[in-house]
Protein backbone atom coordinates (compact mmCIF):
# COMPACT_ATOMS: atom_id res chain seq x y z
CA UNK A 1 0.00 0.00 0.00
CA UNK A 2 3.03 2.29 -0.12
CA UNK A 3 2.70 3.36 -3.70
CA UNK A 4 -1.00 4.61 -3.24
CA UNK A 5 -0.01 6.32 0.08
CA UNK A 6 2.83 8.22 -2.12
CA UNK A 7 1.15 9.09 -5.16
CA UNK A 8 -1.96 10.66 -2.66
CA UNK A 9 0.54 12.81 -1.25
CA UNK A 10 2.45 13.84 -3.45
CA UNK A 11 -0.59 14.92 -5.31
CA UNK A 12 -1.35 17.25 -2.51
CA UNK A 13 1.85 18.74 -2.53
CA UNK A 14 1.58 19.23 -6.14
CA UNK A 15 -1.99 21.22 -5.33
CA UNK A 16 -0.84 22.87 -2.78
CA UNK A 17 2.11 24.49 -4.75
CA UNK A 18 0.11 25.38 -7.45
CA UNK A 19 -1.97 27.28 -4.96
CA UNK A 20 0.92 29.40 -3.38
CA UNK A 21 2.61 30.17 -6.53
CA UNK A 22 -0.71 31.23 -8.38
CA UNK A 23 -2.15 35.00 -8.23
CA UNK A 24 -4.54 35.87 -5.19
CA UNK A 25 -7.19 36.78 -8.12
CA UNK A 26 -7.13 33.05 -9.21
CA UNK A 27 -6.49 31.07 -6.41
CA UNK A 28 -9.58 29.14 -7.24
CA UNK A 29 -10.57 25.22 -7.63
CA UNK A 30 -13.19 25.40 -9.94
CA UNK A 31 -16.46 27.19 -8.39
CA UNK A 32 -14.72 26.78 -4.87
CA UNK A 33 -11.93 29.55 -3.32
CA UNK A 34 -8.79 28.61 -1.19
CA UNK A 35 -9.67 29.04 2.33
CA UNK A 36 -6.53 27.83 3.68
CA UNK A 37 -3.62 25.44 3.15
CA UNK A 38 -1.81 23.60 6.32
CA UNK A 39 1.42 21.34 6.46
CA UNK A 40 2.75 20.04 9.07
CA UNK A 41 4.53 17.19 11.02
CA UNK A 42 3.88 15.24 14.10
CA UNK A 43 0.85 13.76 15.80
CA UNK A 44 -2.62 15.13 17.18
CA UNK A 45 -5.75 13.51 17.58
CA UNK A 46 -6.30 12.40 13.86
CA UNK A 47 -3.25 12.57 12.07
CA UNK A 48 0.50 11.60 12.49
CA UNK A 49 3.55 11.97 10.19
CA UNK A 50 3.81 14.69 7.62
CA UNK A 51 0.10 15.88 6.71
CA UNK A 52 -0.90 18.43 4.27
CA UNK A 53 -4.75 19.93 4.29
CA UNK A 54 -6.47 22.09 2.00
CA UNK A 55 -9.55 24.10 2.52
CA UNK A 56 -12.06 25.14 -0.20
CA UNK A 57 -15.41 26.92 0.33
CA UNK A 58 -17.67 29.58 -2.51
CA UNK A 59 -17.62 33.13 -2.11
CA UNK A 60 -20.59 32.90 0.07
CA UNK A 61 -19.21 30.17 2.35
CA UNK A 62 -22.33 28.47 2.02
CA UNK A 63 -20.32 25.15 1.61
CA UNK A 64 -17.12 23.32 2.82
CA UNK A 65 -14.46 21.30 1.10
CA UNK A 66 -11.30 19.78 2.86
CA UNK A 67 -8.90 17.42 1.72
CA UNK A 68 -6.79 16.06 3.67
CA UNK A 69 -3.07 13.61 2.90
CA UNK A 70 -0.50 11.86 4.54
CA UNK A 71 1.73 8.71 4.91
CA UNK A 72 -1.05 6.65 6.35
CA UNK A 73 -4.50 8.18 5.54
CA UNK A 74 -6.19 10.38 3.35
CA UNK A 75 -10.05 12.14 3.43
CA UNK A 76 -12.30 14.67 1.61
CA UNK A 77 -15.01 16.18 3.65
CA UNK A 78 -17.82 17.62 1.69
CA UNK A 79 -21.17 19.44 3.20
CA UNK A 80 -22.79 22.99 3.72
CA UNK A 81 -22.95 25.51 6.56
CA UNK A 82 -25.78 26.89 8.65
CA UNK A 83 -26.39 29.88 10.51
CA UNK A 84 -24.76 33.20 10.68
CA UNK A 85 -23.93 33.80 14.23
CA UNK A 86 -24.02 30.09 15.08
CA UNK A 87 -21.50 28.15 12.61
CA UNK A 88 -22.96 24.53 12.03
CA UNK A 89 -21.22 22.30 9.82
CA UNK A 90 -22.84 19.28 8.68
CA UNK A 91 -20.52 17.05 5.99
CA UNK A 92 -19.76 13.65 4.43
CA UNK A 93 -16.46 12.16 4.75
CA UNK A 94 -14.78 9.60 2.68
CA UNK A 95 -11.19 8.33 3.46
CA UNK A 96 -8.97 5.43 3.70
CA UNK A 97 -6.85 4.25 6.39
CA UNK A 98 -3.74 1.91 6.07
CA UNK A 99 -5.35 0.47 2.84
CA UNK A 100 -9.12 0.23 4.48
CA UNK A 101 -11.65 2.63 3.03
CA UNK A 102 -14.31 4.47 5.37
CA UNK A 103 -17.13 6.62 4.96
CA UNK A 104 -18.83 8.47 7.39
CA UNK A 105 -20.72 12.10 8.49
CA UNK A 106 -18.68 14.76 9.82
CA UNK A 107 -20.87 17.54 12.09
CA UNK A 108 -19.26 20.52 13.43
CA UNK A 109 -20.60 23.31 15.77
CA UNK A 110 -18.89 26.72 16.69
CA UNK A 111 -20.75 29.21 18.83
CA UNK A 112 -19.20 32.31 19.57
CA UNK A 113 -19.00 33.20 23.59
CA UNK A 114 -17.98 36.21 24.25
CA UNK A 115 -15.31 39.03 23.42
CA UNK A 116 -12.74 39.72 26.02
CA UNK A 117 -10.04 42.32 25.94
CA UNK A 118 -10.19 42.35 22.16
CA UNK A 119 -9.98 38.44 22.22
CA UNK A 120 -12.99 36.17 20.72
CA UNK A 121 -13.75 33.43 22.61
CA UNK A 122 -15.19 30.46 20.97
CA UNK A 123 -16.92 26.84 22.02
CA UNK A 124 -16.56 24.78 19.47
CA UNK A 125 -17.54 20.81 18.89
CA UNK A 126 -17.52 17.55 16.71
CA UNK A 127 -18.87 14.36 16.54
CA UNK A 128 -17.24 12.28 13.46
CA UNK A 129 -18.02 8.49 13.18
CA UNK A 130 -16.58 6.39 10.36
CA UNK A 131 -17.66 3.14 8.91
CA UNK A 132 -14.81 0.70 7.71
CA UNK A 133 -15.54 -1.72 4.55
CA UNK A 134 -12.41 -3.87 6.19
CA UNK A 135 -9.96 -3.57 9.18
CA UNK A 136 -6.65 -1.87 8.20
CA UNK A 137 -3.84 -3.50 7.29
CA UNK A 138 -1.76 -2.47 10.15
CA UNK A 139 -3.48 -4.61 13.39
CA UNK A 140 -1.07 -2.75 16.00
CA UNK A 141 -3.90 -2.81 18.70
CA UNK A 142 -3.77 -6.74 19.51
CA UNK A 143 -3.15 -8.36 16.38
CA UNK A 144 -6.39 -10.18 16.44
CA UNK A 145 -9.79 -9.72 14.42
CA UNK A 146 -11.89 -7.03 15.39
CA UNK A 147 -14.70 -8.76 17.04
CA UNK A 148 -16.93 -5.83 16.05
CA UNK A 149 -19.37 -7.02 13.65
CA UNK A 150 -19.20 -3.18 12.53
CA UNK A 151 -16.16 -1.64 11.97
CA UNK A 152 -16.55 1.55 13.23
CA UNK A 153 -14.18 4.24 14.18
CA UNK A 154 -15.64 7.75 16.45
CA UNK A 155 -13.75 10.79 17.08
CA UNK A 156 -15.51 13.62 19.16
CA UNK A 157 -14.01 16.92 20.83
CA UNK A 158 -14.91 19.71 22.52
CA UNK A 159 -12.46 23.43 22.13
CA UNK A 160 -12.32 26.35 23.56
CA UNK A 161 -10.62 29.59 21.48
CA UNK A 162 -9.44 32.35 23.34
CA UNK A 163 -7.85 34.26 20.67
CA UNK A 164 -4.81 31.91 19.20
CA UNK A 165 -5.04 29.49 22.00
CA UNK A 166 -7.06 26.57 21.96
CA UNK A 167 -7.44 24.38 24.48
CA UNK A 168 -9.48 20.75 23.59
CA UNK A 169 -10.39 17.88 24.89
CA UNK A 170 -11.26 14.44 22.85
CA UNK A 171 -12.35 10.94 22.94
CA UNK A 172 -11.23 8.58 20.30
CA UNK A 173 -12.62 4.81 19.82
CA UNK A 174 -10.70 2.54 16.82
CA UNK A 175 -12.17 -0.50 15.94
CA UNK A 176 -11.35 -2.72 18.98
CA UNK A 177 -8.81 -0.19 20.53
CA UNK A 178 -10.17 0.70 23.82
CA UNK A 179 -11.58 4.44 24.29
CA UNK A 180 -8.84 7.48 24.43
CA UNK A 181 -9.18 10.64 26.28
CA UNK A 182 -6.80 13.10 24.26
CA UNK A 183 -6.79 16.39 26.27
CA UNK A 184 -4.94 19.38 24.60
CA UNK A 185 -3.61 22.50 23.67
CA UNK A 186 -2.19 24.79 20.83
CA UNK A 187 -1.45 27.99 19.61
CA UNK A 188 -1.30 29.50 16.13
CA UNK A 189 1.88 32.33 16.38
CA UNK A 190 0.45 34.80 13.44
CA UNK A 191 4.03 36.13 11.80
CA UNK A 192 2.34 37.21 8.50
CA UNK A 193 -1.18 38.57 7.91
CA UNK A 194 -1.51 35.45 5.43
CA UNK A 195 0.90 33.00 7.59
CA UNK A 196 0.81 31.35 10.94
CA UNK A 197 2.70 28.98 12.81
CA UNK A 198 1.06 26.16 14.39
CA UNK A 199 2.35 24.02 17.42
CA UNK A 200 0.09 21.62 19.89
CA UNK A 201 0.27 19.20 22.33
CA UNK A 202 -1.62 16.37 23.07
CA UNK A 203 -1.95 13.94 25.78
CA UNK A 204 -2.52 10.40 24.75
CA UNK A 205 -4.05 8.53 27.78
CA UNK A 206 -3.73 5.08 26.23
CA UNK A 207 -0.53 5.49 25.12
CA UNK A 208 1.05 7.65 28.48
CA UNK A 209 3.02 9.64 26.22
CA UNK A 210 2.84 13.29 24.56
CA UNK A 211 1.83 13.75 20.92
CA UNK A 212 3.81 16.83 19.34
CA UNK A 213 2.77 18.26 16.29
CA UNK A 214 4.10 21.64 14.49
CA UNK A 215 3.00 23.08 11.06
CA UNK A 216 2.17 25.95 9.09
CA UNK A 217 -1.25 27.60 7.45
CA UNK A 218 -1.03 30.28 4.82
CA UNK A 219 -4.59 31.87 3.93
CA UNK A 220 -4.85 34.30 0.99
CA UNK A 221 -5.26 38.09 1.63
Amino acid sequence: MKKPRCLCFIAMFVLALSVLVTPVAAQRVGPYEVQSLTIGSGENAVTSGIAGTIRLAPADSSRFLEFTAQQQQAWVICGPRFGSSTNILTAASVGYFQGAPWAGPFINLEIPVATVAGQQITFSTLQWPAFFAWEPNDKRYDGKPNPEKVLLGYFANARLNIGAIELSFAMLNFLDEPWNKLPGISYAAKVLDNLKILSSVTWNNNKNRWLLYMGIQWTPN
